[in-house]
């Protein structure tokens, strides 16, 4: 499941997304896969936060089923 925020969701228009993705599937080419979906994703990805299961990840993370992958823009203000 990939759990989308801020201007993610309002470009998917959907908070969570559930993705079948075979297992060892790294975080960069999910990313790639939801790209291809919902191509208007690509002007943030630069400033992409990832966390799995809760945890901050970096892209060359390996996935496996059931994991919950969060997708969050850089936080700004004051």
């Amino acid at each position: 499941m990939a759990r989308l925020f801020a201007l993610y969701r309002e470009v998917v228009g959907k908070s969570e997304l559930e993705i079948e993705v075979e297992e060892g599937i790294t975080v960069a080419r999910l990313i790639e896969l939801l790209e291809q979906e919902f191509p208007q994703l690509k002007v943030f990805s630069d400033n992409l936060i990832v966390a799995v299961n809760a945890e901050y990840v970096g892209r060359d993370c390996l996935l496996q089923p059931g994991d919950e992958v969060a997708l969050v823009p850089p936080v700004s203000g004051g």
